[in-house]
């Protein structure tokens, strides 16, 4: 399982954003999905991101 942030605007005709956010790879257990998850999400507010 892999969990992923993105954005909708991510890729668009004026900027190309891949790579700002998150990408969890090799997930097993709801644990780790959930905690990935969150981890997303708080991708957001992260410093690379601003």
């Amino acid at each position: 399982m892999a969990a992923r942030s993105l954005a909708v605007d991510e890729d668009g005709r004026a900027a190309s954003l891949a790579g700002q956010y998150e990408t969890y790879l090799n997930l097993f257990g709801a644990e780790q999905v959930a905690q990935s998850v969150r981890d997303c999400w708080a991708a957001m507010r992260s410093e690379q991101v601003r």
